[in-house]
């Protein structure tokens, strides 16, 4: 909660393969974005906030940052972020996702309430 910057910050760059899961986790508050999601690899970028091929069961809290809550310079990757409270119920809004180089960001399924109130 409260960071000063991204609450996180998942980069790629060169040649790397990225794997991350995500679960259970609060994203509140940032000052630039909640999730800034960087992918400039020619590898692979498997990030899984909820319902991908990971596992990740999502249940995480992404809401009020001071730009968008999802920045993504994705190049053309799919990141799945189902089953997430987004600070309302009916999920993730258009204006709180910013993708700059094409890709995805799976958003569906939000939780219509908050898992920790």
């Amino acid at each position: 909660d409260n960071n000063t910057n991204s609450g996180l910050f998942i980069g790629a760059a060169t040649t790397s393969n990225t794997t991350v899961q995500v679960d259970g986790s609060d994203f509140i508050n940032s000052t630039t974005f909640n999730l800034q999601l960087t992918n400039t690899s020619s590898g692979t970028y498997n990030v899984d906030f909820g319902g991908g091929g990971l596992g990740s069961t999502g249940q995480n809290r992404i809401f009020t940052s001071g730009n968008e809550d999802v920045f993504g310079n994705l190049n053309g990757s799919a990141v799945s972020a189902q089953s997430n409270w987004w600070g309302v119920g009916t999920g993730l809004a258009g204006g709180e996702l910013n993708l700059t180089t094409g890709g995805s960001v799976d958003a569906t399924s939000p939780l219509a309430v908050d898992p920790r109130p």
